[in-house]
């Protein structure tokens, strides 16, 4: 089942320089999952059990506040997904859904660290873009409290 997507797998930055090989055997450590049209991966909260490399399709990040869904985020092929949680141990901090199918190279949270202890350049590109995600989102916090000072 897994077969096509080692081309996929190669043209993302995150696994750029690896080769059929290494992406075949990437893709082995894992399961290949399909979504479909509004079908959740995770729910804000869940536990860290599980990371996914979105293949095909996208999917929208999303919380639930005061029974409003409120969607910040937009993902599509090439996304790492939930790494953050699984790294931190820590519970889902948002809620993930595909808006029409999507397929996913899924790995149990054991996986996907016995993935990065084995590859120590693709752990190196996952930590940098996890730590880029947590400053953006320091730095969009920031601006919003500083705008809501101005505003006062």
């Amino acid at each position: 089942m897994a077969q096509g997507y080692e081309s996929i797998l190669m043209s993302s930055p995150l696994f750029a320089g690896f080769t059929e090989h290494g992406a075949k055997s990437v893709l082995e450590t894992g399961e290949i999952i399909v979504l479909e049209r509004g079908e959740v991966f995770f729910r804000e909260g869940d536990g860290p059990d599980s990371v996914a490399f979105l293949l095909e399709g996208e999917v929208q990040a999303y919380v639930e506040r005061d029974g409003v869904e409120i969607v910040f985020g937009t993902m599509g092929a090439g996304a790492l997904i939930g790494e953050l949680a699984v790294l931190c141990e820590a519970p889902r901090a948002a809620s993930v859904r595909a808006p029409d199918q999507a397929t996913f190279l899924k790995w149990d949270a054991n996986g996907f660290r016995r993935l990065l202890l084995r590859n120590t350049h693709l752990a190196q590109k996952v930590f940098s873009q996890a730590m880029k995600v947590v400053l953006e989102n320091q730095q969009a916090l920031i601006e919003k409290l500083t705008r809501q000072e101005e505003g006062a």
